[in-house]
């Protein structure tokens, strides 16, 4: 009987169990995991929803544009000389907006020749000028087909 009594005896002055011990690397490994799960996101980037919380219409396809040639306003010594093609919503059938090219021309012509060079040698104006080019070609056609503009080439002088 004195060997039952010694074994509690050890287990009192051995190794008494620490929860805590235990504790600590899970919630290492949760807030590990929450930050990596965070930082893939801020990384990869979300969507977010349009204007007014709605979603952005789904592309279709795109639709490339022969180069536009114009002098920029101002003193008429610049010019800009672009190549664009345009991100039709889907369902939109290209045949449709290729019977209406005129219009779709004359509608970008219009906004690239009232702009400033000064204001498109910047990140912020370039991306102001595909969002004017985009509402200017949808009011032309009188429905938003249009739903994003890419510069396929685009240079100043």
């Amino acid at each position: 009987m004195s060997k039952a009594k010694a074994k509690p005896a050890a287990a009192a002055e051995g190794d008494a169990p620490k929860p805590k011990s235990k504790l600590i690397p899970v919630v290492l490994t949760i807030v590990v995991l929450v930050a990596a799960i965070l930082g893939g996101k801020a990384v990869m980037g979300s969507k977010k929803p349009a204007k007014h919380g709605k979603t952005a219409p789904a592309e279709g396809s795109e639709l490339a544009l022969d180069d536009f040639l114009v002098n920029l306003a101002g003193n008429g010594d610049h010019y800009l000389r672009a190549t664009i093609s345009l991100g039709v919503r889907k369902g939109v059938q290209e045949s449709d907006l290729k019977t209406k090219m005129a219009p779709i021309r004359d509608a970008i012509l219009t906004v690239l020749s009232s702009q400033h060079r000064s204001t498109l040698n910047t990140d912020q104006g370039k991306t102001a000028l595909k969002t004017q080019i985009e509402q200017q070609v949808n009011k032309e056609l009188g429905k938003d087909d249009v739903v994003n503009v890419y510069f396929t080439a685009f240079a100043t002088q």
